[in-house]
């Protein structure tokens, strides 16, 4: 635009040359004159066109910095929601975890005892025992607790039907766990004293 405005100052300025040259002239050229009017005609015209873009790319630049204005709030917005999103998949992740926790534990009577998980032949009768003692698991996981003992009873209620006590290989019982819902349904600590 800096380029078509020097030419056009340019082209008036020789113009207006010509005119005082054509004035002192002794020389009568209305033709020349004529051509010298048409001449300052289009320039006046092309000069009010350029006035005419400018304007309009000065709207336009406008328009574009709005625009980026625009973009970088939607991108604000785009970073904060994705921050969002990932704080409230991480908070159904944790809730969901502990929804589906359950914890248990084995031992012999003297050490359920030491742990005050067995009192007075009581299980679990007061929130006063070592909670650190269990062990916890994810219900929809795991279904196969092992004891590595001979000799295993389950001294928490749970339905039967919802799962079996089954020997290994070695002789060793292990809890096959069938119908997890139903099972963890009447609480979600299991205790088994071993031998």
């Amino acid at each position: 635009m800096q380029f078509i405005r020097e030419a056009m100052q340019q082209n008036r300025d020789m113009i207006a040359q010509l005119k005082e040259k054509l004035r002192t002239s002794t020389f009568n050229a209305e033709k020349l004159k004529k051509t010298v009017e048409n001449l300052q005609a289009q320039i006046e015209t092309q000069g009010k066109r350029i006035q005419e873009l400018e304007a309009a790319l000065a709207e336009k630049d406008a328009q574009l910095v709005a625009q980026g204005e625009q973009i970088n709030t939607l991108n604000e917005n785009v970073n904060t929601l994705t921050e969002e999103n990932k704080s409230k998949t991480a908070t159904v992740a944790s809730q969901e975890k502990q929804l589906n926790a359950a914890w248990f534990v084995f031992g012999t009577k003297a050490e359920l005892k030491e742990q005050k998980i067995l009192q007075n032949g009581d299980v679990l009768r007061d929130g006063e025992f070592n909670k650190d003692y269990f062990t916890q698991i994810d219900i929809r996981n795991d279904k196969v607790i092992k004891f590595y003992s001979k000799s295993a009873s389950i001294l928490t209620n749970h339905p039967s039907g919802s799962y079996q006590m089954v020997k290994d290989s070695k002789g060793m019982y292990e809890l096959h766990i069938s119908d997890p819902a139903k099972f963890w349904s009447t609480g979600k600590y299991l205790v088994v004293q071993v031998k």
